[in-house]
């Protein structure tokens, strides 16, 4: 539910229904991009890894993401 007292709230609700994407407070799926940042977010918090593995294996998964999208629409 969008907190229309929170411009914050109110603007990534917005920006993310122009992108088609929806915002969701249930855990993301296992096998997504996002579960598996927020993986390597709890093995760095918990010393299992470095800090630069986390960042190493972050900037990996966001590569591969970007990759996804078509060439014309990446103009940011």
């Amino acid at each position: 539910m969008v907190n229309m007292d929170d411009p914050q709230d109110v603007a990534a609700h917005f920006y993310a229904t122009m992108l088609g994407y929806t915002i969701s407070t249930e855990p993301p799926p296992p096998d997504s991009n996002l579960a598996k940042i927020q993986e390597m977010v709890r093995r760095c918090e918990a010393g299992d890894i470095t800090e630069q593995e986390r960042d190493d294996a972050v900037g990996r998964l966001m590569r591969a993401e970007m990759e996804r999208i078509p060439p014309e629409a990446r103009n940011f």
